[in-house]
């Protein structure tokens, strides 16, 4: 796997995907003067699910059984983006909100999260403030740029059905809590690896932090490869409490993103206002809206 020292980036794309049961607990923070790290979604399974773990098999089952009660949860991002082709970093920093509002019975939860990225890096360079909303409500799916007053908004899902907002592989980020074991492997083929094998000398002491790490990597399987944006995802997982600790993806132009998730809050208190996917008409913004039927490929 390229580490930080080969620059690298993965584009944001939306797509569904589950986001369920997450814990705060055991984050570490990454280590002084390392380039921003990533971390993903946290879960918290069964401490006796921990002592069972062996094989990739294992821990997608604990993590298929650990989105119980999760409704809501709130957390800080780092972004970090390495370009193949340009040569260079950026970093974004900003906060997450996540909820899943119960539908009806037999029916998985309405998921909607609310991203907002205010702070950017280039290089070693801090950028002017740059305010960019990722907004997804259940149905549609928000781009709103600050700086040129424009919005993007795609309705990505059919009216009245439920789908998950951040399905893994084809999200934003990579965050694989509460996703199905079956179907996980139906597009994946997932293996536990060595968790500093390839890995940048900087990020070493950040997924041993504690009692060590489990490292997931999925790789597409190679008749969906041209359906996938990735090449390959890791996760990396404290063995503690199965605590996310670091994502990180690679797309097929060898473009590198690193995510990490700090003092995450689950069940935390969000604003409905989070998630509200119009654009005031008092603020003159470029509202370009592509609905459902328009939609090339169903919507996205």
């Amino acid at each position: 796997m390229p580490g930080l020292a080969t620059p690298c980036l993965a584009l944001l794309a939306l797509a569904g995907a589950t986001a369920a049961g997450l814990s705060s607990a055991n984050q570490p923070e990454p280590p002084a003067g390392d380039a921003p790290p990533g971390l993903t979604i946290q879960v918290l399974p069964e401490p006796s699910d921990m002592t069972a773990i062996e094989t990739a098999d294992d821990l997608l089952i604990a993590l298929e059984t650990a989105d119980a009660d999760l409704e809501s949860l709130t957390t800080d991002v780092r972004w970090a983006q390495f370009f193949a082709l340009a040569g260079d970093m950026q970093v974004r920093t900003g906060t997450i909100a996540y909820r899943a509002t119960p539908s009806a019975e037999g029916q998985p939860p309405r998921r909607a999260f609310a991203i907002t990225f205010t702070e950017k890096w280039v290089g070693d360079r801090i950028a002017p403030p740059e305010r960019i909303d990722y907004i997804f409500d259940g149905e549609w799916f928000l781009e709103r740029i600050w700086s040129d007053r424009q919005a993007f908004k795609r309705q990505v899902v059919p009216p009245g059905r439920i789908a998950d907002p951040l399905r893994i592989g084809e999200g934003p980020f990579p965050i694989p809590v509460g996703q199905r074991r079956d179907e996980i492997l139906s597009r994946f083929e997932a293996e536990l690896v060595d968790p500093i094998e390839n890995i940048d000398d900087r990020l070493v002491s950040f997924v041993e932090a504690g009692d060590g790490t489990w490292c997931l990597s999925l790789t597409p399987h190679p008749h969906l490869v041209e359906d996938t944006t990735w090449r390959q995802i890791r996760v990396w997982y404290s063995k503690t409490d199965l605590t996310p600790i670091l994502a990180w993806t690679i797309n097929a132009a060898e473009d590198e993103s690193y995510i990490q998730l700090i003092n995450v809050e689950r069940g935390a208190e969000v604003d409905d206002a989070s998630f509200r996917t119009s654009v005031d008409d008092d603020q003159e913004w470029d509202v370009f809206i592509t609905p459902w039927q328009e939609s090339a490929g169903g919507g996205r």
